[in-house]
């Protein structure tokens, strides 16, 4: 019996599934099953995946006849021997030191799952690059221990979706009944099973190592999708199903944590759809949103970014925030200007700056960076192989230098100090509605 099942569901990925299954079984902890699991492709990926398997004897393919990632998964924990289950998702890749690490975990302190994190990545002009991703909701004290939930039960819904960053106990999931949800399509039954998870376990690790290579720009993925506008409500509906049949049993802050989850998963789908569909789905959850919106011993709990979202959804203010036409056009104006400098001061170096980063590595920009910070701790470190400044240094080369500033809640205060603190007429790009590394990708390649 191997010590980790490795599932892999596929369905037309042939411009990766290559790089994926060979990331897989070049993994230095070689105690794998890997079993493939694909839904019907025609583009010549169950081939490759024949092919790799005649030679790897590990590797086991299984034909699903319904095409749905759910469905597929669900076969794959079936069919595993594993003691734990891994996820592989066929456009991404993992570093080859994954598995032994999350192993290494789980092992030494008996838990229902560890999880990493994870980085995201873009092929482009025979070029990978990668950008790790932050987990900024989880705290920096439930790294790297053993955490029991009974204890902590804010700790279960900290770390959610990105399924495929751990290992799971295969004797958990069964003897816990933690099935996938089997609607069609790759329709985000991550939400679902990675709730359940946290919700039904004892004891986990969340590992502080990003292992995993995520892809944002695979074009067939389903969070691109306006077809599936209602799906994430079904997903919230089955996890309700789910532990109502258990009888599951939690405090009044893991209840409004599941509220709070739900809430911001529905901002997410909500601003992901263009305006149309977004009307439909608004209409969808209307009366539920407006229940919560009542629910007194909720909002009370909750902070103004959670009640503005509910009001935005029902229509009642104005989506500020949200990556709007018009933010689009912003975003288009500033890569036309961007492009054109040769020498730039970067403001701040946070999530914006890097961002930026990647849009000017996936742009082949050649330009000359200075990197200026308000924030005494970074002072000195090196970010994305520049030395950080203090602000006051930005009078040693404004004069030569386009000074952008990436930050989206302090720009005003930013562009005022700089003023301050320098003399004549300088180039300022205030920068406060940068999207997504995916969205930029998107529009990058339109202009």
């Amino acid at each position: 019996m191997s010590k980790i099942s490795v599932i892999m569901p596929s369905l037309n990925v042939r411009p990766y599934i290559e790089k994926c299954l060979g990331s897989v079984v070049s993994q230095s902890f070689k105690d794998l099953e890997i079993i493939c699991v694909d839904a019907g492709s025609t583009d010549g990926t169950l081939e490759i995946i024949n092919e790799f398997a005649r030679k790897d004897s590990r590797i086991k393919v299984i034909n699903s006849d319904v095409k749905s990632y759910g469905y597929q998964m669900n076969l794959g924990i079936r069919y595993a021997k594993g003691e734990y289950i891994g996820i592989v998702e066929t456009d991404d890749f993992i570093d080859q030191e994954m598995y032994q690490t999350l192993y290494n975990f789980i092992v030494q302190d008996d838990v229902d799952f560890v999880k990493g994190s994870y980085k995201e990545f873009v092929e482009h002009n025979g070029r990978t690059m990668v950008s790790e991703c932050k987990r900024t909701k989880i705290k920096q004290n439930y790294l790297g221990r053993k955490i029991y939930l009974e204890k902590e039960p804010e700790a279960r819904l900290t770390d959610l979706n990105h399924i495929w960053s751990g290992i799971y106990s295969r004797a958990f999931l069964i003897s816990n009944n933690i099935w996938f949800n089997e609607t069609p399509g790759a329709s985000f039954q991550d939400t679902s099973f990675s709730i359940l998870v946290g919700m039904l376990s004892r004891t986990c690790i969340y590992a502080d190592m990003a292992k995993y290579y995520y892809r944002i720009d695979n074009p067939d993925s389903s969070v691109k999708s306006d077809s599936k506008i209602n799906c994430i409500i079904d997903e919230f509906k089955y996890v309700e199903n789910e532990l109502n049949k258990r009888n599951v049993s939690y405090d009044y802050k893991v209840k409004n944590m599941l509220k709070q989850i739900k809430i911001n998963i529905y901002k997410w789908n909500y601003s992901r759809l263009t305006e149309n569909s977004a009307k439909e789905f608004s209409e969808n959850i209307r009366e539920e949103l407006s229940w919560l919106l009542n629910d007194k011993d909720f909002t009370i709990q909750m902070d103004s970014k959670i009640i503005d979202s509910i009001a935005i959804m029902l229509g009642e203010k104005e989506d500020v925030p949200a990556y709007s036409k018009n933010a689009e056009k912003n975003t288009v104006d500033f890569i036309k200007r961007l492009m054109n400098k040769k020498r730039i001061v970067l403001v701040c170096a946070g999530e914006y700056a890097d961002r930026l980063f990647f849009l000017k590595e996936y742009s082949n920009q050649d330009c000359d960076i200075e990197i200026v910070d308000n924030n005494s701790t970074k002072h000195g470190i090196m970010f994305h192989g520049h030395i950080v400044k203090s602000m006051s240094d930005i009078k040693e080369f404004y004069s030569d230098y386009s000074i952008i500033i990436a930050n989206k809640y302090s720009a005003d205060e930013l562009y005022n100090q700089i003023c301050g603190l320098v003399n004549g007429k300088i180039d300022v790009i205030v920068y406060d509605d940068l999207p997504q590394r995916e969205d930029m990708i998107r529009i990058f390649n339109r202009i």
